[in-house]
């Protein structure tokens, strides 16, 4: 399907008990262009909203029983894919900064340091849905989504080292540790 097509069809999902793979075809739907998804089944409505909390531009237009609509408000040209990923870097480096209080003790931040995880997952997706868009040349767009990977693979690990450095609070080691991984990071 072209994407001029994609634009004028409604993609359907038949929703499965299993919410996250219900989640993951809503994803794939998005990514692919489509600009309205139409979710059927009994738990339909959970997964719009499941789905309008992780995705950027998502809304749900209508909601029945046992349907739901959502609509994707980007077109996909609102947004360039270096800024996108250019914002994934600094929030993940914000995130090593998280690491960095926890191992000094200064101060509790687990919601924060999820808070910011989850907005590069978003991010990720939106980028991979623009560079979908957006891109011309397959060589770019490629290298574009595999850096988008990498940086939503790095917040995921350094969301991990937030929690372990709770464990190991003013241990110098390992915040020397930290801030040279920082420092090859950056």
């Amino acid at each position: 399907v072209r994407k001029e097509q994609k634009e004028q069809q409604v993609a359907i999902i038949h929703s499965s008990n299993d919410n996250e793979r219900t989640l993951r075809r809503i994803i794939a739907a998005y990514i692919a262009g489509y600009e309205k998804i139409t979710i059927r089944g009994s738990n339909a409505a959970s997964a719009c909203e499941d789905a309008r909390s992780k995705l950027s531009g998502l809304e749900i237009l209508d909601e029945k029983t046992d349907e739901g609509v959502l609509g994707v408000l980007s077109k996909g040209n609102e947004f360039d894919t270096n800024e996108i990923l250019n914002r994934m870097h600094s929030i993940s480096t914000a995130l090593f900064g998280l690491v960095v209080e926890a191992i000094t003790g200064d101060g509790q931040m687990q919601k924060e340091a999820a808070r910011r995880e989850t907005e590069i997952d978003r991010l990720y997706i939106l980028a991979l849905r623009t560079i979908n868009h957006q891109s011309t040349k397959v060589s770019l767009a490629v290298c574009n989504a595999l850096v988008a990977k990498i940086l939503e693979r790095i917040s995921d690990h350094v969301e991990l080292l937030y929690g372990e450095a709770l464990k190991v609070r003013k241990d110098k080691a390992a915040l020397a540790s930290i801030n040279k991984l920082k420092s090859i990071y950056l």
